[in-house]
C-alpha cells in the first residue's frame, strides 16, 4: 500500500470511494436525524446537508481497535470499514459525522475548532468535553432511553454506555444551562457554551471541568489498555482475568475526579443562582430546580455530598424567604394610611421644637 492510500500513521488503508447513491443515503439519514432531534435550535438543514454531501467518503481497511467509521481531520473525510454494513446509520457512524459538521478551519486549511474543542499549534483544549457533547447529541438523535448504569461502582443516569461518565457531566450542564446553547456550540463550533458555563458557574470552575474530563478520559483509556493486556496474558496462561492493584487505583481516581467535578458544578451553580433571586417565588423556583437536578447526578453508597448540600441549601433558602417576607411587611407598613399620618405628626413636632 502506497503512502497516498494510507492515512498518515493511523493504519487506515484506503480501498475506494463510496458510490454516490450510498453517500446521498447516508447524508439524508444523518441530516434528518439532527433536524428531528433539535427542531428548536435554528439549525439549517441545507447547510448541514451540503457540508455532509461535500464530505469525501471511502471504504478502507480499518485496524483492529478502531471504529468501523472514522473521521480524519486532515482531509475532512469519513472512512468506513470495507465489511461494515452502512445501509443504516448507527450511533457510531453518526458520531463521526458530527465531528465533520463541527470542524472549523482557517484560510490555510489548519484546524482551529472542533465544536467546543479549541485547537491551536501548541495545544488542543476540551477534547473530552467535546466528545461528551457529541455523544449527548447522538443519544438524543437516536432517542435512547435513560436508564441507570453502574460504571466503576457509580450509579449514573445515562442514555449510553459509550463515554457514560463524561456524557453524564455534559447532561448535568445541559440541564442547568439549557440544551440549546450546548447544541449550538457543538455543531456550529463556537464558544457560547463555554461562556455560559463561565457566566453561571465560574471561570476557574470551567477550567476544572475541562481538565477533569480530559483526565477521566485519559485514565479510562489506560484502564482499557491494562485490561486488554491482562486478557492476552491470561489467555496465554490459561487463567481468568483479575483486576490488579493498578487498575483498582485508577478506578478509585476516576470516581474521585467525577464526584469532585459534579460537586463543583452544582455547588457553584446554585450558590450563584440563589444570590440573584429577588423574591420568594424565585427562591422556590431555585429550590425546585435543585430537586429536579437530583435526577441527573451520579450516586454511590459512599457518596453523601449532594444530600448534605441540599439540607444546607434548604435552610439558606428559608432564610431568604423570611427576609423577603420581612421586607414586604415593612413596605406594607410604610404604605399604611395611619402610619403615614403618625409619621407626618412626628415630623411637625420635630420641626416645631427646632423652631422653638
Amino acid at each position: 500500500m502506497t503512502e497516498t492510500n494510507t492515512l498518515g500513521n493511523t493504519g487506515i488503508e484506503v480501498i475506494e470511494p463510496l458510490q454516490d447513491e450510498k453517500i446521498i443515503d447516508i447524508v439524508n439519514q444523518v441530516s434528518t436525524r439532527i433536524m428531528m432531534a433539535f427542531p428548536d435550535n435554528d439549525l439549517s438543514y441545507l447547510d448541514i446537508y451540503k457540508t455532509l454531501l461535500d464530505t469525501p467518503m471511502y471504504y478502507a481497511k480499518i485496524p483492529k481497535g478502531l471504529s468501523k467509521a472514522n473521521y480524519y481531520y486532515k482531509d475532512s473525510g469519513i472512512y468506513f470499514s470495507y465489511n461494515a454494513n452502512i445501509s443504516k446509520v448507527d450511533e457510531y457512524i453518526f458520531h463521526e459525522f458530527i465531528h465533520r459538521l463541527q470542524e472549523r478551519k482557517d484560510k490555510k486549511g489548519n484546524l482551529t475548532r472542533l465544536g467546543v474543542c479549541e485547537v491551536n499549534e501548541l495545544s488542543v483544549k476540551a477534547t473530552a468535553l467535546n466528545e461528551a457533547a457529541i455523544q449527548y447529541i447522538t443519544t438524543k438523535a437516536f432517542n435512547m432511553p435513560k436508564k441507570i448504569v453502574n460504571v466503576y461502582d457509580i450509579d449514573i443516569p445515562s442514555r449510553t454506555e459509550y463515554y457514560p461518565i463524561i456524557t453524564n457531566i455534559i447532561s448535568q450542564l445541559a440541564f442547568l444551562l439549557g440544551e440549546k446553547v450546548l447544541i449550538d456550540s457543538t455543531i456550529n463550533g463556537n464558544e457560547e457554551f463555554k461562556i455560559n458555563i463561565i457566566d453561571n458557574i465560574g471561570e476557574s470552575e470551567y477550567n476544572l471541568i475541562e481538565k477533569n474530563l480530559n483526565e477521566i478520559l485519559r485514565i479510562k483509556n489506560e484502564i482499557a489498555e491494562m485490561q486488554k493486556n491482562m486478557q492476552l496474558k491470561d489467555m496465554w496462561q490459561g487463567k481468568e482475568g483479575v483486576k490488579n492493584k493498578k487498575i483498582n487505583k485508577s478506578i478509585s481516581l476516576i470516581r474521585k475526579i467525577y464526584f469532585e467535578t459534579q460537586n463543583k458544578i452544582f455547588m457553584s451553580y446554585f450558590n450563584n443562582l440563589i444570590k440573584r433571586v429577588e423574591n420568594e417565588i424565585e427562591v422556590n423556583m431555585v429550590k425546585s430546580k435543585l430537586q429536579d437536578y437530583r435526577n441527573c447526578i451520579g450516586t454511590a453508597d459512599d457518596y453523601s455530598s449532594f444530600d448534605m448540600y441540599c439540607i444546607g441549601f434548604e435552610n439558606y433558602a428559608e432564610q431568604k424567604i423570611a427576609e423577603f417576607k420581612n421586607k414586604k411587611a415593612l413596605v406594607v407598613l410604610k404604605n399604611n394610611f395611619i402610619y403615614r399620618i403618625i409619621k407626618k405628626i412626628k415630623k411637625i413636632f420635630r420641626n416645631s421644637e427646632h423652631e422653638y
